[in-house]
């Protein structure tokens, strides 16, 4: 099954459940899963970054649960915050855009 980030809202059936993957974290599809929702939505799936282990690696500070994704509620934090989190995420913004410009291109992956 292809693992994928979820960028926008998917909502899946298998075995006769409604199953609806978090939006930023990977999420293994099928390849019919994954061909039909990117058939709808091209910008709904990324793939995932391959990156080694650091032993030196310090946790991110927005990882609240210990996954290595940042978990967080992206109105809580400050716009410097906001533009860290953005270039983190490698989503192009402009330092002039206001909070929830950056929000909206961080949610929707810079696209």
């Amino acid at each position: 099954m292809p693992k994928k980030i979820v960028h926008h809202t998917v909502i899946l059936h298998r075995e006769g459940k409604r199953i609806q993957p978090q939006i930023g974290k990977a999420f293994d599809f099928t390849d019919a899963e994954h061909d039909s929702i990117l058939g709808a939505n091209p910008r709904a799936l990324k793939p995932l970054k391959q990156v080694e282990d650091d032993a030196n690696s310090q946790p991110h500070p927005f990882d609240k649960d210990g996954d290595g994704n940042p978990d967080v509620d992206l109105s809580t934090l400050k716009k410097d915050e906001l533009l860290a989190l953005a270039a983190e995420r490698g989503v192009d913004v402009a330092p002039t855009a206001t909070k929830a410009q950056i929000i909206d291109a961080i949610e929707s992956g810079g696209l």
